[in-house]
């Protein structure tokens, strides 16, 4: 495969991000960079080819990697390693439901995912400003669906008991569903925010689950937000 040297599409906005792009197929990738560069908070686009090509991401100071599902595991992996390192959030590109190591890398690395099938520029529009005002993960309907849909595969539990939450862990969890972080959650309850991580720990453990974003769809599925 023809691998490209990255390239970098400004725009004439400025005080915005810049994204790193990498999607190997050339059609797709000049796609995006042209929805990209149509988005108010993007001044410039860092296109490449391939992993290898965004080696030194982060290094010329991009807040944002968006990574398309055709990148190996393995390099997904490195590259997640360079983002934590650098500072930076990871959105997903899925181009299909239908490999689930790629559905679960996205749920349990990314920082926020769109599905390719279906993106408009206000969809990718939308999911950059997630990135932006919340720093926690926003998954797709479908994405979340399909990962509710293997857990229960993998737990093939006869009998599903209802977890028993106190009713601050309850409260918390309804205000996690609304996308609020652990800071903007301490004021609405009324304790500290060390005390709120200590509550999303114990939702965590007692429902199963990785991290929040697992949580507030299994309980939207089992109706624990009342």
């Amino acid at each position: 495969m023809l691998s490209l040297q990255p390239r970098e599409h400004a725009s004439e906005k400025r005080n915005g991000n810049t994204v790193v792009l990498v999607e190997p197929e050339e059609v797709v990738r000049l796609g995006l960079v042209a929805m990209l560069l149509a988005i108010d908070s993007v001044d410039n686009v860092v296109c490449c080819g391939d992993a290898e090509e965004s080696r030194f991401v982060g290094a010329d100071g991009s807040e944002i990697l968006a990574v398309s599902s055709r990148v190996g595991l393995a390099e997904l992996d490195e590259l997640r390693t360079q983002v934590d390192e650098a500072g930076m959030r990871m959105l997903m590109l899925l181009h299909s439901l239908d490999d689930l190591a790629y559905v679960e890398f996205s749920q349990r690395f990314a920082h926020g995912v769109v599905m390719l099938e279906d993106i408009t520029i206000e969809r990718l529009r939308h999911a950059l400003d997630w990135l932006d005002r919340r720093g926690e993960v926003m998954l797709p309907g479908d994405v979340a669906g399909r990962i509710l849909q293997e857990s229960a595969e993998r737990r093939r539990e006869p009998v599903r008991r209802q977890p028993v939450l106190t009713p601050r862990e309850s409260s918390i969890l309804a205000l996690l569903a609304e996308g609020y972080s652990n800071k903007q959650i301490a004021p609405r309850v009324g304790i500290t925010h060390h005390g709120v991580k200590r509550n999303v720990a114990n939702i965590l453990a007692k429902l199963n689950c990785a991290n929040r974003t697992q949580a507030v769809s299994l309980a939207l599925h089992e109706g624990l937000l009342g």
